[in-house]
């Protein structure tokens, strides 16, 4: 585990709130049927490995 600061913890928290709203939008633009089911498996996959990134940076930064 790698100690941060309080100024890193407001980045990571930053960096996650920018992915949510990224998703929202992607979410609201493939429910209007912009993008090809194979587009939205791929993108579906991306915000699953994003998610797992965002638990293990949020987990240890709150824990130092």
């Amino acid at each position: 585990m790698v100690p941060v600061s309080a100024e890193l913890v407001e980045g990571i928290d930053e960096l996650l709130r920018m992915a949510r709203r990224g998703r929202e939008d992607f979410e609201y633009q493939a429910a209007h049927g912009d993008y090809s089911d194979e587009d939205r498996a791929a993108a579906d996959a991306r915000w699953t490995r994003a998610e797992a990134v965002a638990h293990l940076l949020r987990g240890g930064a709150s824990r130092t």
